[in-house]
């Protein structure tokens, strides 16, 4: 019971964490106003990256300060996303009856193109 409970705090917690995310259509409609609102919310991003369809990026801002994006060419496409963790703890969680969080770092370079 007490596992189940602890699943539950971590559920609840992530779940906020999610709905934090940059979700507001007015914002992801207008590429320069969604990079101050990233950069507003911890995520380093130059100025010179290119957002194609930024209405359909995803960028994960559970953990802002572990995503750098350099400009210099950087164009991020259509249905891109960016995540500081993995799904994978559950694998743990199911076996070992553990919850191993885990995250990292996503540096994005110059003259990248995803998409």
């Amino acid at each position: 019971m007490q596992l189940f409970n602890k699943l539950k705090t971590y559920a609840i917690v992530f779940r906020r964490l999610l709905q934090k995310q940059v979700a507001i259509e007015s914002i992801k409609q207008n590429p320069k106003m969604l990079i101050r609102t990233l950069r507003e919310k911890g995520v380093q991003i130059d100025d010179d990256v290119f957002l194609f369809s930024p209405e359909t990026l995803k960028i994960d801002v559970t953990r802002p300060s572990l995503v750098t994006i350099h400009g210099g060419g950087t164009f991020l496409h259509t249905n891109f996303t960016i995540l500081t963790h993995d799904y994978a703890t559950l694998n743990f969680l199911n076996k070992y009856k553990e919850f191993v969080p885990n995250s990292g770092r996503v540096v994005i370079g110059n003259n990248v193109w995803f998409g």
